[in-house]
C-alpha cells in the first residue's frame, strides 16, 4: 500500500491541526460511474496490515482537479 501525507485536522473545534500519515488505496472514477464500493473492498481485506493505527476511523478522501466544478460534467473523473 502507499503512503501519503495529509494535513488533517483531528480537532477543528479547538483549531489544531496534526500531520498524520493516511494509508491506503487509490483509484480513479468518475461521479457518473463511481466505483467507491470496489475501492473499500479491495481495501478492507487488508485493513489489518495496518501498524500503530491511532483509531478505528476509516475516511474516504476524494481528490478533484482544481476546475472541476467550474466546468462540471459528471462523468469528467477525480
Amino acid at each position: 500500500m502507499r503512503a501519503k501525507e495529509w494535513l488533517c485536522r483531528r480537532d477543528p473545534t479547538h483549531g489544531k491541526a496534526n500531520r498524520e500519515t493516511c494509508i491506503g488505496k487509490r483509484m480513479e472514477m468518475s461521479l457518473a460511474n463511481n466505483t467507491t464500493w470496489a475501492l473499500w473492498q479491495r481495501f478492507m481485506p487488508r485493513r489489518n496490515e495496518i501498524k500503530n493505527s491511532i483509531g478505528i476511523a476509516l475516511y474516504f478522501i476524494q481528490v478533484y482537479a482544481s476546475l472541476y466544478f467550474d466546468n462540471f460534467n459528471p462523468v469528467s473523473t477525480f
